[in-house]
């Protein structure tokens, strides 16, 4: 077996599928009018001008979401969650650092942040259950 066979075999399929179903719904609520949007966008350095139809970002998120929970569920096979854990501070402080250097504010910053690490306790939780 090649080593992208071992990876697909070792992922447990369930927890991965459910957890990222389940993230990016927190994310749609996360950014409507149910939760966040006005402040994040109220923080942006400007109305966000799409340079793209949604559906291409938002696939992008989907994917995105679809590999974290695939990272998370193999350090929680592994008994290694703590890299689940370094894995979201990372990408945090990407997030952060990229919306300091885009001009967000304080606010936009800290609601793309927390939904990361909303996102990771999530998948951690849906392992841990499943």
């Amino acid at each position: 077996m090649n080593p992208l066979e071992n990876l697909m075999l070792a992922i447990e399929w369930g927890p991965v599928l459910i957890s990222t179903l389940i993230a990016f719904i927190i994310g749609w609520a996360w950014y409507s009018q149910i939760l966040f949007v006005r402040p994040w966008m109220n923080g942006l350095p400007k109305p966000p001008v799409w340079q793209a139809p949604m559906w291409m970002p938002m696939l992008a998120q989907l994917g995105a979401t679809l590999f974290l929970a695939i990272i998370v569920n193999m350090s929680y096979q592994d008994g290694h969650v703590g890299h689940s854990v370094l894995v979201a501070l990372t990408i945090m402080g990407f997030i952060k650092a990229n919306g300091m250097y885009s001009g967000k504010n304080k606010m936009a910053i800290s609601i793309e942040v927390l939904y990361i690490l909303v996102m990771v306790l999530v998948m951690i939780g849906v392992n841990v259950l499943l």
